[in-house]
């Protein structure tokens, strides 16, 4: 082997060495990414366009894990190529570069590029991953363009049809389970309490859960006719003490919900009929996030959702509703 060419295998194991460690590190940081602030910075500030890709990334796991896989797998391929060939032109064999690479390099290698990276990337969490989003964000598209991407998800999915698993839902399942297994490990050695961890867990799942899992069904919801008149309002809310009623109007096409009459103005406000107490509902769609719906119900007139599918109406929200999974209570 020339000079030229054992320095080109050096530049290869400099290379492998550090894709190997920036994809480690990659995916621990991105378990210890702040949620909280990925969305603030994603909104305004300088970070805004790594912010944005991140956000784009983790919002499928599946795919995420399957890119970081794939670069771990091909630079740790990449070193070992690199290392046996330097090895064989000083002249060592095949059995000696077998116990070396087993009894000294992978310890080794090991250490440089795996525990180091996810230390650090798991100490500057919310720096880091914003440097190198690009970076991974044009990886898995170059990985789409090549088709390695699609022939990875199409053998998991021939596979886990073969063996009855759940799938990319399952994967996705996997990857909170790691997130959540991360995040208790960061208690238990103190760099975040019990209470933070639990915080974090549940903005999780406020992130990920949708209108449709927080609605009361339509069929529990009660309902009063728009020709009623304020009397029979008031005699239907003395029985049943409900914050809000929805107003429908019944036509050929089915009823139709033309808004809500909040409690105390039913009671405070005398008007011959309904039309001036009625507010104007935010309408949601039952596949909305969460937090989308929280700033619809914001800018409403009445904090109340209809939630809507095809312009029917199959159920209701409130704000306490949709904050459920975040503040870890049920409703009053």
């Amino acid at each position: 082997m020339t000079p030229f060419e054992q320095a080109m295998w050096w530049l290869v194991v400099f290379g492998a060495l550090t894709g190997t460690g920036l994809f480690s590190g990659m995916e621990t940081g991105l378990y210890f990414l702040s949620r909280v602030k990925l969305e603030v910075r994603s909104a305004h500030g300088p970070r805004a366009s790594a912010a944005r890709l991140l956000r784009r990334e983790l919002e499928h796991p599946e795919r995420l894990l399957a890119t970081n896989l794939i670069g771990t797998i091909f630079f740790s391929d990449l070193l070992a190529t690199a290392m046996t060939e330097l090895m064989a032109a000083r002249g060592y064999s095949e059995k000696t570069i077998i116990i070396a690479n087993a009894a000294v390099l992978t310890p080794v290698l090991f250490l440089i590029v795996e525990t180091v990276p996810k230390e650090i990337f798991r100490l500057e969490a919310d720096r880091l991953p914003y440097i190198f989003a690009g970076f991974l964000t044009n990886v898995r598209r170059l990985l789409t363009v090549f088709g390695i991407l699609p022939f990875v998800h199409i053998i998991a999915r021939f596979s886990t049809r073969l063996v009855g698993g759940e799938g990319e839902a399952g994967l996705t399942a996997a990857a909170h389970e790691r997130i959540a297994t991360l995040l208790k490990d960061s208690a238990s050695g103190g760099a975040m309490s019990e209470s933070q961890a639990g915080l974090v867990d549940r903005a999780l799942a406020f992130r990920a859960g949708s209108v449709g899992d927080g609605m009361t069904p339509w069929y529990r919801i009660r309902t009063v006719p728009s020709d009623w008149t304020r009397e029979q309002v008031l005699r239907l809310l003395s029985r049943e003490p409900l914050a809000f009623v929805p107003v429908v109007e019944r036509g050929s096409d089915g009823a139709r919900v033309v808004g809500v009459i909040r409690f105390q103005d039913a009671f405070l406000r005398a008007t011959p009929g309904l039309g001036p107490l009625l507010l104007a509902p935010a309408r949601l769609p039952r596949r909305m996030s969460l937090a989308q719906a929280v700033m619809e119900l914001r800018r409403a007139q009445a904090p109340i959702g209809i939630v809507e599918d095809g312009g029917r109406a199959i159920g209701l929200v409130s704000m306490s509703d949709l904050l459920v999974p975040l503040i870890g209570l049920e409703p009053v």
